[in-house]
């Protein structure tokens, strides 16, 4: 009997982490009433799709899909009760084409008349951070924290060569070569690029660089000459990213209320725990698959509501 019982609390254990979990930080959950600010933190890498569904949400800093970035805002710019979008980004990595693709989902959004506001301790803590600001130049308000700064340095391409190595090694290599331009056999033929390839990466960078120089000059209304000046000043401090309009302000205000609504959830979700019956509990393990979130959705929505609408309302007034 006491095995069946230690069994039992093990299975309520794990139906309540699911559930809460799915609120927390599925896109496809329940969603409570009111309105409400979605939001976007972009703090690991990208990845285009999740190889498969696993339990990697229970680990801190899982993985991060562009494929449920693009369905959770896609949802949200639907939404009615959805009033903007809040972006927290810090230390996110992800190649141009990441950055073309994030930043066209957030033009998406303000197209629909609804605010992006983003958020940053830094652009590029001690890294480049051009690609950082390439995409939250497309929020409506950016905040830096007061001791962060902009590093929009520009691009770069960098490579590693193996002949010296594979020389020493005494390894001969040999490749066909078919065309000036086709260099991907120089990483084991050559110690250093060939002008043909420094004229086709150059000419890559160079065109990737004016789209990024184009698109922040639009967004922050300045002139290219201006932003490419600004490049060449790079990096910023707070202040001096804030004089030259590429900030709109250095608060962190909004981080702080996002806290507070997380500390307000917490206290939520466990009253709800607490409150639980056995009853509750049998009718959670024989339910259906959404009967854990049913459950803490009927529990927590009122709840969740009356606590977060004061500090959405307050913020309000500062956006």
């Amino acid at each position: 009997m006491k095995r069946l019982l230690v069994i039992f609390l093990v299975l309520v254990v794990l139906a309540i982490l699911v559930a809460a979990a799915g609120i927390l930080f599925s896109g496809g959950g329940a969603t409570f009433p009111g309105k409400k600010i979605v939001t976007l933190t972009l703090d690991r890498p990208v990845y285009d799709y999740l190889e498969a569904p696993s339990f990697s949400w229970i680990r801190r800093g899982s993985p991060q899909s562009l494929a449920d970035v693009w369905s959770g805002l896609s949802r949200a710019r639907q939404d009615s009760e959805v009033l903007g979008l809040s972006v927290y980004l810090r230390n996110a990595r992800f190649g141009f084409g990441k950055a073309q693709e994030i930043r066209s989902l957030l033009q998406s959004f303000r197209d629909s008349d609804k605010f992006v506001n983003c958020f940053l301790e830094t652009a590029g803590e001690g890294t480049n951070g051009t690609l950082a600001y390439f995409v939250i130049s497309a929020c409506d308000h950016i905040t830096l924290a007061p001791m962060g700064d902009v590093n929009l340095v520009g691009l770069f391409s960098d490579a590693y060569f193996l002949r010296g190595t594979l020389e020493k090694l005494k390894i001969e290599t040999d490749f066909s070569h078919a065309g000036q331009y086709k260099s991907a056999a120089e990483q084991f033929t050559h110690t250093a690029h060939s002008p043909a390839a420094k004229e086709a990466l150059s000419s890559v960078l160079d065109d990737l660089f004016d789209q990024i120089v184009t698109t922040i000059a639009e967004d922050r209304d300045l002139t290219a000459e201006k932003v490419r000046a600004l490049i060449d000043r790079a990096p910023l401090t707070a202040e001096e990213a804030l004089e030259e309009r590429l900030v709109d302000d250095l608060d962190v205000g909004m981080n702080r209320a996002a806290e507070a609504a997380a500390r307000e959830a917490l206290d939520v979700f466990w009253q709800a725990i607490q409150g639980m019956t056995i009853a509750d509990a049998f009718a959670i393990l024989e339910g259906g698959e959404t009967a854990a979130t049913d459950y803490f959705h009927e529990r927590t929505s009122a709840a969740l509501s009356s606590r977060f609408q004061p500090i959405v309302e307050s913020k309000m007034n500062d956006v």
